[in-house]
């Protein structure tokens, strides 16, 4: 979706979204752009699935980006940390 965008700043996702696909931020790694960090907002009160790889740095071995700064909804913290997806 968002692989190898140079100039990506933020992405506010809707709160209706409950799954993301494969990689979409990859391709994009702090050593391309190192100023810049993607801003996530996801509104979701559930954690939306995720496939393999969908938030992993460039090499694409699963390891979350460290150029990514993911907000939630205060109160779904506890959720998202629970989940096997987002932790």
């Amino acid at each position: 979706m968002f692989q190898g965008c140079k100039n990506l700043k933020y992405v506010k996702f809707p709160s209706t979204i409950t799954e993301f696909k494969n990689e979409i931020f990859y391709n994009w790694s702090a050593a391309d752009n190192y100023l810049n960090t993607i801003k996530i907002y996801l509104p979701c009160v559930t954690p939306p699935t995720m496939t393999k790889h969908t938030l992993c740095n460039k090499t694409g071995n699963g390891t979350l980006n460290p150029t990514l700064e993911i907000y939630v909804p205060t109160n779904s913290i506890s959720a998202y940390q629970a989940d096997a997806d987002w932790n």
